[in-house]
Parts: structure tokens; sequence; C-alpha cells
């Protein structure tokens, strides 16, 4: 795949259409991102029949508490969709759990511009599938959609019903809170003797402080606390060493005035070393990251000839690209990725010498956007990447170019 990729790539480098070059490279990396998506993991689900069916999951780390998943009952099998009318529970090992529950959800807004007069919650009943965070003779749950977020809970196989916490306003036009929450944990916990009515009153209305009290009555009573929870919330870093061939590719050097200027250089043929820190985020299944680079491309140089004579075109700098990337997992080993971002030039030095009449000089900053995709096999990774610069026409008023760099890097994570 990469080497049809590259192949294409140089291809459209040597045309002087840079709006085919750009094109042409949106539309590889738009069939990359559409050839794989999230992985399918082992997981089940029971219908409503009562019927508990071994299946691959697809899981898409939802932000708001889904109606619908998609599976596969093998991994040959074709996908389908199972929903909130067929489906009563799904899941992946302790990943995660969502089970059908009809309940009442407090819709009222937490917007402040627009919060309302009443201190009780505005009820309405729904059928959804509630997150399960922690399961035991307690059990935590959460629901999220748009423009809500509710945490839920029960004791045993009783109903399961919502955590009140609501913001509203008083006429005079002071924010209040009502945390009835704390009221109905106190009175569906007095069996436990270890807890006191200070340790209610602390509980804020987060996943953290009411995962703490209910697995504090949880283990009160005897009763184990079963996490589904399991998402890493901090963030991680990478940091990576890199190095590979370079591919510059400068066209079309046009002066309206003088045609004797004008030149066409090729492909010109170098090395790239980096070295890049990662921010992998923590939502969406860590498939989201930010990077940033300091890399040092080999000095461009190069002789053509035009009408005139020879033509000499140098070009020396440092690069620091700053993009994010996106990891589409294969298996737990491995995985491909698509970042873009936009690189400035560091410390440039350009130049290009005319043997009839001169040349110029220009040390001015210039910078790239750029596309590019990778494969990643444990701390091993390959990456291709297109920069699409505009330095000539930036530096030097006047003057016009296609330069383009195409980048094959080989990677190495240190941690």
């Amino acid at each position: 795949m990469f080497r049809l990729l590259i192949s294409l790539c140089l291809r459209k480098l040597i045309k002087p259409n840079a709006m085919k070059l750009q094109l042409t490279t949106l539309l590889l990396l738009f069939t990359l991102f559409t050839y794989s998506q999230t992985n399918f993991e082992k997981g089940y689900f029971i219908n409503t029949n009562g019927d508990n069916v071994e299946c691959l999951i697809k899981n898409e780390d939802w932000s708001n508490n889904p109606t619908d998943f998609k599976y596969k009952l093998t991994e040959g099998s074709e996908i389908q969709t199972g929903n909130i009318t067929q489906i009563i529970e799904f899941g992946i090992g302790n990943s995660f759990k969502f089970i059908k529950e009809e309940v009442d959800v407090d819709i009222s807004t937490n917007h402040v511009s627009n919060l309302s007069y009443l201190s009780e919650p505005e009820w309405e009943k729904r059928t959804v599938y509630l997150k399960v965070l922690i399961s035991g003779k307690a059990s935590l749950y959460f629901y999220a959609s748009p423009g809500i977020n509710r945490y839920f809970y029960n004791l045993e196989n009783g109903k399961v019903v919502q955590l009140i916490h609501k913001r509203y306003q008083t006429f005079d036009r002071n924010i209040k809170v009502n945390n009835d929450f704390r009221q109905q944990l106190y009175n569906s916990f007095l069996d436990c003797n270890s807890l006191e009515i200070k340790d209610f009153n602390a509980v804020n209305y987060n996943q953290p402080s009411l995962s703490k009290i209910i697995k504090s009555y949880n283990d009160c009573s005897g009763s184990n606390s079963n996490y589904f929870e399991t998402n890493n919330a901090n963030l991680s870093f990478n940091l990576k060493v890199k190095g590979g061939l370079n591919v510059t590719t400068l066209n079309n050097l046009n002066y309206p005035y003088n045609s004797n200027r004008n030149a066409s250089f090729g492909n010109i043929l170098g090395y790239r070393v980096a070295v890049e820190g990662e921010v992998i985020l923590p939502f969406r299944n860590n498939k989201w990251s930010i990077f940033l680079e300091m890399a040092k491309v080999q000095k461009v140089h190069k002789e053509t000839e035009n009408q005139a004579g020879k033509v000499e075109f140098t070009y020396d700098f440092f690069e620091i690209p700053i993009g994010v990337r996106y990891y589409m997992f294969l298996s737990q080993d491995s995985k491909l990725s698509l970042h873009a971002g936009h690189a400035r030039d560091l410390f440039p030095s350009l130049e290009v010498n005319y043997e009839s009449n001169g040349g110029f000089k220009n040390d001015a900053p210039s910078g790239s956007w750029f596309f590019g995709a990778g494969y990643h096999f444990n701390n091993i990774s390959i990456e291709t990447r297109l920069n699409i610069k505009a330095v000539i026409e930036r530096n030097t008023p006047n003057y016009s170019s296609d330069y383009n760099n195409l980048s094959l890097t080989l990677g190495y994570t240190l941690f």
C-alpha cells in the first residue's frame, strides 16, 4: 500500500500542476482513512429473548450513550447493527458494558445563560442504554446525550434511579445547586456503619467521587466492586526518533519580467532526521494525538540549465512541524495512522544563482502544510509525508514556483 502511495505521489511531483498534486494527495489519504476504521473486539450481547451471543463489537468509545452498535458474529461475517429494541445488554470484557433501562431523566439545561427557576428536576421518561461504571451490591451508571450528563445508581436488583444534581437560578439572578444526590445516597446506605454524614457531604457529582463512595459501601457490605471504566483519563507522552529519505521537487521557477531567470530543477534526493514528541489524547480510544517535531533536512542543492546558462539552487533549513495524528488499530500490536499539520522553517537560507545575470538570497522564514500516513508495529513505525511549500513566492516577491517535499522515514519510539 505504501509503495503505491509513494509511487503515485512521485508521479504527481514531477508534474507542474500543484493543484492536481494536492487533490491527488487528499484523495489518497481519504482512501486510506476509509480503508480501516475502529477495530472489532471480542464481546457479547444479550437479546430480548435472553440469549447471550458472543460476537465482535466495534468499539467506538461513544461520547454520547449509543442507541445502537455494530457487530460481527465472526471475523469474516458481515457487519450487523444491534439496536435498543432488540438488545438489552452488550459489552466488551471489562472495557465497557451497556444495559437497557427505562428511566426518568432530568432534561433541564446546565447552561448558565438559560438556567431554570425551578429547583426540582424536569423529568422525562426515556428508554436508554446506560453505561455501567461499577457493578456490585450498589452499582453506578452514566448517561450522556447532547447537553445532558447524568449519573444513576441502584441497590442489588432494585430500580435504577438518577442521582439528582441540578443548577438553577433564583429570581434575583443568583445561581444555586440542588444536591439531593447526597441525601439519596445517605438514605440508601444507612445499613453501613462505616460511612458517616461527613462522607456524604463531601461527595461531588463526578465519576471519581461517586465511584469512591459506591466502592466504600460495597466494601462495607462485603460485595465486590466490578469496574467497567478502564480508559486512562490522563495524557500519555511518546518520544520518537526518525530518519529517512527526503525528495524535494522544484519546478517552474518563474520570473515574469525576464524569461532568462526561469528554471526547473526536478527531483532532489536527500536525508531527513527528526525527534518527535507526541501527546496521546485521553478520548476516542486513544486514537487522536498532537505532535511536535524538530527536524533537519539535508541541504537542498542542485544545478540545472536554462536558455541563458547554468542556474544553481540552494536551500538549507531546520523544520518544526506541528500537527494532529489519527490512529486506526489493526491489532493489539499494529495500527495505521493519518496525520496533517503545518511546518515552519527555522534558520532558513535560500540562494539562487544565475551564471548569466547574478541571483538572489533570502533568509525569511516560510511554512508549509503537510499530509501523511503511516504504519506502526510495536515501537517501529514507517511514515510518508507530503509538504506543499511556497518557499520561493513567500521569500522573494515576483517569483513563483512549484516546490514540494515527499519524505519516507523510519521511526522508533523510545518511550
